[in-house]
């Protein structure tokens, strides 16, 4: 993932030899509000699988693969954190389409990291001072 300025947050499906654009092709702002390019397309470059403009912040980012089993709806999703938006997204990779949920809305505030563990459970890290490592489970 990239995070951009103001606005102009991507999530790219990385591929190889593939110019995914930046500075040319980008739907973020400078933060003085100027534009950094004026293109979003352009010739021999790929736009973002995903982009949040607003900004979302991405700040972490983990792979939830088809071995772990605690969350099995959240199998072959990318999961993300975020500082502004202050929500954990999954983005589904599995159906080619890479749709993305606000998921777990019960854990909020400046989200800095996510982990997933071995069993599946998902690790998150808020961020500042009082910073705390919170542990997502099933409820069963």
């Amino acid at each position: 993932h990239e995070h951009g300025p103001a606005g102009g947050d991507e999530l790219n499906y990385l591929t190889a030899g593939t110019n995914y654009g930046w500075p040319v092709i980008t739907y973020g702002n400078d933060y003085s509000q100027a534009r950094i390019s004026p293109f979003r397309e352009y010739a021999g470059m790929k736009k973002p699988t995903i982009d949040w403009t607003p900004s979302i912040a991405p700040s972490g980012m983990a792979y939830y693969g088809s071995e772990q089993s605690a969350f099995p709806v959240l199998q072959k999703h990318v999961l993300l954190t975020t500082l502004v938006d202050k929500k954990i997204y999954s983005v589904n990779l599995a159906n080619g389409e890479f749709t993305q949920t606000h998921i777990f809305p019960e854990v909020t505030g400046r989200l800095r990291d996510v982990f997933v563990t071995a069993k599946g459970n998902i690790a998150v890290l808020t961020d500042g001072k009082e910073a705390k490592l919170l542990l997502i489970t099933p409820n069963k």
